[in-house]
């Protein structure tokens, strides 16, 4: 996420647009990377634009706390 947003909290609930539900950031993460890493092109996580951004985001933030 672009500098100015504020850090996600793993249980903070965000809208999913392939789930069409809420889900938490910590389930938007797993389920991107689960998807991404088996090829599963079946599922909704599947190069979700949403779930990159919410895994950017909590790497970022995981490398400003290490700074």
């Amino acid at each position: 996420m672009p500098e100015g947003k504020p850090e996600l909290s793993l249980d903070e609930e965000i809208y999913c647009r392939g789930k069409r539900k809420k889900v938490t950031v910590d389930s938007c993460e797993t389920n991107f990377v689960d998807a991404n890493a088996l090829e599963d092109k079946n599922s909704a996580c599947y190069r979700c634009p949403k779930g990159r951004e919410v895994r950017v985001s909590l790497a970022d933030d995981v490398n400003k706390k290490d700074e």
